[in-house]
């Protein structure tokens, strides 16, 4: 629906390198049963998708895909640490800004997060300009240096879940900011865009509405049983574990429609390799050992379901 201004009211935005195809789906199984708004489009920015699960998302729910590629000159300068542990694709959440000359709202979801209950009122909170999730850390948590000029002692928010809205002061300009203080602070960053989106919130002096406690609980945090929308950050992936039937579930649809299944080596190697390392102690390795040998045993159990699937 198209509001006074010719804007389409809300778009939901995501990015996904080409094996977190099912993460995608997920999210879109679980927007299925809580939309956030009666009509609204979903923007998949990805590394590549496979053409054939290009169409399988798009019979979950309709998309318009994006190709996003990372600007080089921010890619040579992040460090080696944080562009394995994130990829390049969580920078085309500066796309939400350019978004935003198309749609009045842009709902940012990371792909590992679980849509447990409604979603409207997260719309709604960010109506006036952002909503985000604040943190109990420093801002400097996001910086292997403190930046000059900041305030870096100052709360930051997490920009896993987020609504901007063209209410937002200077979201024409966001974009372009954005992109030269990524390449300005490159060498510092630990938490890649999250950490220069809490600079321009900051420089704006912008205080987003909070999202909490319905919105971005972290997976691993007792409060996350009654979250709406939960997030499974670092390696509390439900793909790890498959501890949580309902995403099981629409994992399980995914694959019976054909859909790229999660992948092995990589799962694996992120298990294998977190902190703290596995070799630290004989304990730490049998317990990681066991990890690995769960997930393997799990996601060969779902696959040979959804095969079963009528």
């Amino acid at each position: 629906m198209s509001n006074h201004s010719g804007k389409r009211a809300l778009a939901v935005a995501m990015a996904v390198t080409p094996d977190l195809a099912f993460a995608a789906a997920t999210v879109l199984r679980g927007l299925g049963r809580f939309p956030p708004a009666d009509d609204y489009d979903v923007v998949i920015h990805h590394g590549g998708l496979c053409d054939s699960d290009v169409e399988r998302l798009g019979r979950v729910h309709p998309c318009r895909f994006e190709r996003f590629r990372c600007p080089e000159r921010i890619r040579r300068g992040i460090p080696a640490a944080s562009l394995r542990a994130f990829s390049d694709q969580v920078y085309a959440k500066y796309e939400c800004f350019d978004l935003l000359a198309q749609y009045s709202q842009v709902l940012w979801l990371d792909a590992d997060v679980l849509v447990r209950g409604d979603t409207t009122a997260l719309v709604e909170r960010g109506r006036g300009g952002a909503a985000f999730a604040r943190e109990d850390k420093p801002l400097r948590f996001n910086f292997s240096r403190d930046i000059e000029g900041f305030a870096m002692d100052r709360p930051f928010y997490n920009a896993g879940i987020f609504v901007l809205s063209d209410r937002l002061p200077g979201w024409r300009e966001a974009k372009a900011w954005l992109l030269e203080a990524s390449v300005r602070y490159a060498d510092r960053v630990v938490m890649s865009e999250q950490a220069i989106l809490n600079l321009w919130l900051q420089k704006q002096r912008i205080e987003p509405v909070d999202l909490l406690p319905e919105y971005n609980v972290f997976r691993h945090r007792a409060a996350a049983a009654g979250a709406r929308i939960v997030h499974a950050v670092g390696h509390h992936k439900p793909w790890m574990d498959f501890g949580d039937e309902a995403w099981n579930d629409d994992y399980r649809h995914w694959l019976a429609i054909g859909g790229s299944p999660c992948p092995v080596w990589k799962s694996v190697r992120f298990m294998a390799t977190r902190r703290p390392k596995p070799w630290s102690s004989p304990s730490e390795f049998a317990r990681r050992a066991f990890e690995i040998r769960r997930f393997l045993h799990r996601r060969a159990q779902l696959a040979a379901a959804a095969r079963a699937a009528p």
